[in-house]
């Protein structure tokens, strides 16, 4: 599978590494609107590795920013690593597990958004095709602006949790968070739930 970054900045801290450790160039993205594509050879954002299956993979402890980053499958966050993404195009799902902190605004994810044991979630203007999970975080979570064709489903933070202003097509779940969720203006196809009942 071909990996393309378009349009792109990335810059990760002890790297961004792929499952065969797949080294992209280090060259300069190309003008605005060629599409360089990391598959075909085409220069890459400097110091990230991906595999040829197309997963971007943040390492253990690693930091990772992207600026309108195309990335045709997953993209995995690992232990205590950080995510700060800006305009990125996500073909398959993301994926953090206890990760640091976690920023992503104004992407589109093709699969399910899952933040499980991390530090701060901040997921705001992101359309997900799939569901969006936020789960056992304890930082401070906001879930604003989104569209989520799945659930929208959020437990057991304990950072306080903001859920305002998105459209969920299917359910919004809220279990155990402590404090409980606040929040307004969401549009809600399916159920809201528990403490996301009055939300």
């Amino acid at each position: 599978m071909r990996i393309a970054f378009v349009g792109l900045l990335a810059i990760c801290v002890n790297g961004c590494g792929g499952s065969d450790g797949a080294k992209i160039d280090s060259a300069p993205p190309g003008p605005a609107g060629t599409g360089r594509d990391a598959g075909a050879g085409g220069s890459a954002p400097v110091g990230c590795d991906v595999s040829t299956s197309g997963e971007l993979v943040v390492p253990a402890g690693g930091a990772c920013a992207l600026q309108g980053t195309d990335v045709r499958g997953d993209v995995i966050v690992r232990d205590g690593a950080s995510l700060d993404a800006n305009g990125i195009v996500v073909g398959g799902n993301v994926r953090v597990e206890r990760g640091g902190a976690v920023t992503l605004k104004d992407g589109r994810i093709g699969g399910d958004l899952q933040v499980d044991r991390s530090g701060a979630v901040d997921v705001e203007r992101t359309r997900v095709d799939g569901n969006l999970q936020i789960v056992g975080n304890r930082g401070p979570v906001r879930v604003v602006g989104n569209t989520v064709d799945g659930d929208l489903q959020v437990f057991e933070n304990t950072g306080g949790v903001t859920i305002e202003g998105n459209r969920v097509a299917q359910n919004l779940q809220c279990k155990e968070n402590a404090p409980a969720p606040t929040g307004t203006g969401n549009v809600v196809a399916g159920s809201r739930e528990d403490q996301c009942s009055a939300l």
